[in-house]
Order: C-alpha cells, then structure tokens, then sequence
C-alpha cells in the first residue's frame, strides 16, 4: 500500500515539474515599464510614419518589438517627435540598451530602420523618456530599408574562380535581418521538350547573371532582369550565391548545388537595375 502511495506522489511531483516547465512565460502588468516616451528627430527630407519601436533587453539578452499605441505616430521633416505613454510589457527595471524606430516615408510602402539608439541611462522606469537630450536623428546615411514596394529587377556579376565552367542556380540573400533564397529558372520548354538551363561561366571569366539565358526556352522573363520578391527599395546587404560546377571536361556533367562565400554589395539597395556585384570583383570558387 505504501509504496503505491510513494508511486502515485512521484507522477504527481513529474507531472507538476513538467507542466511548469513547458507553461509559456507569463508576464505580469506589474513587470510593465508605463507612460514611456521615447523621443527622435526626423532629420530626412520627408515626413514619416513611425509604426514600431524595436528595443534590446539586455537583461533578457533578446530583442523586443512594440507597436506604436496609436498604430502610428506621424513625424514632419524636420520634427522633434514623441512616441508618449508607451506601455514595454515585462521591461520594468531592465536594462534597455539598444533602441531602433521602424517607420514608412509618407507615401511610400517601403518600411525603414533608423540606427540603434543607445540610451545613457538604459534603466527602464515608469515616466521615463528615452532620448531625452541626446539629439536622436534619423537621417538618411544611417537607416535601412528592410521590406520593399514590389519586386525589384536585378542581375549580377561575378567571376569564375574555379578550373571548369560553373552555372549559378539562385542566391541566397540577406534582408531585414533574415536570410532568404530565390531560386534561378532551371528548366524550360524547348521544341516541346523539357530540358535543364546551364548558363556556363568559363574559368576566370566575369559573367554577369540574368534571366536572357531563359528567353529562347520559353522560361518566363522580363528583359534581363531577375524579380528579387520584396525587395524593391530595401536593402541586401549579403549575398551567397548557390551554383554548379560541370565535372566532365567532354559533356554537361554537374555537381550537386554549392554555396559561395558571402558577399557585401557596395550599394545594399536594390533599385530596378541594380547589378550586384559591379566593379566589386566577386569571385566564386577562388
């Protein structure tokens, strides 16, 4: 009977230990930091909308996103600008180290990030305001674009540092923070057949990578120009590039999918016609 009930105790004691550490962390209202301000200069030529505040805990070690109260916080050119009485969920007394502003030029879609803000005093408190005379600016040389109005048409150079021809079959690219993949077209409808695309970059030659290799295999395109999703207006400001490389010296005999070191454009912001890699000498596989 006893060792039943010892059993029946144990489970009990498993159950609860496993149900606490799997419960999601809950955050009290009185951890909120309340009525916060936060204040910034719009030093662009344009007016902007203010839409988040991103904010490092430093306490927590991990970064935090708050939505505007109002959703939205208009800024003239120009204008000091208060985001006021901003609630920080769980930040009462933590260190908030690193402050970032997200925000739109009026009539634009494209969503920007000001610099990181770095407060004297990080301490956060009820009442306090973040940039209290420390002359916060955004201004155009120091702000990202990290989401864009449209797909944006690009190419891209580069040269061939290995001893066999390579064919690029997409890229990988980092924007807003986070990486993404687009893949080239690969295959086409030649005289009713299905074939693979290879547009072969010699050893040592600079090649520049479009979509005219397509045209004649009815893949679709528009001029020679890749849409790179969403990106229109933002910036990439790392690029890897996935290609082959051909194994037979006599037929087309291509390696598996491999990945180039990463490369940083000079001009991270993609405009229609932006070549990556121009004038940079982007070399794969040397």
């Amino acid at each position: 009977m006893r060792s039943n009930w010892l059993r029946n105790m144990v489970l009990l004691i498993l159950v609860g230990v496993t149900s606490s550490i799997g419960a999601p962390r809950e955050t009290s209202t009185l951890d909120t930091c309340k009525n916060v301000d936060f204040r910034v200069t719009n030093g662009l030529n344009v007016s902007i909308d203010i839409k988040q505040i991103k904010y490092f805990n430093q306490s927590e070690n991990r970064w935090e996103t708050e939505n505007v109260k109002n959703g939205s916080e208009r800024c003239n050119k120009g204008q000091v600008c208060e985001m006021t009485k901003e609630d920080i969920g769980g930040a009462e007394n933590q260190r908030l180290t690193r402050i970032i502003f997200v925000y739109e030029k009026v009539g634009s879609n494209v969503t920007y990030e000001s610099p990181a803000f770095v407060p004297q005093d990080p301490v956060c408190k009820g009442e306090k305001i973040f940039g209290y005379k420390q002359g916060w600016k955004i201004v155009p040389s120091t702000s990202t674009a990290t989401s864009g109005a449209g797909a944006c048409k690009a190419q891209f150079d580069y040269t061939n540092g290995r001893d066999t021809d390579i064919s690029l079959t997409g890229i990988k690219y980092l924007m807003a923070g986070k990486w993404k993949t687009m893949k080239f077209g690969e295959f086409g409808n030649f005289f009713g057949t299905t074939r693979r695309i290879y547009d072969k970059c010699a050893p040592g030659q600079v090649c520049t990578k479009s979509d005219k290799e397509s045209k004649v295999l009815s893949v679709p395109y528009d001029d020679t120009w890749y849409h790179i999703p969403d990106a229109r207006g933002a910036d990439i400001t790392k690029i890897i590039f996935l290609y082959r490389y051909n194994i037979s010296t006599v037929g087309n005999d291509w390696s598996k999918d491999i990945e180039s070191r990463v490369f940083v454009p000079a001009n991270p912001r993609c405009v229609d016609g932006t070549t990556y890699g121009h004038g940079q000498v982007w070399t794969i596989g040397g």
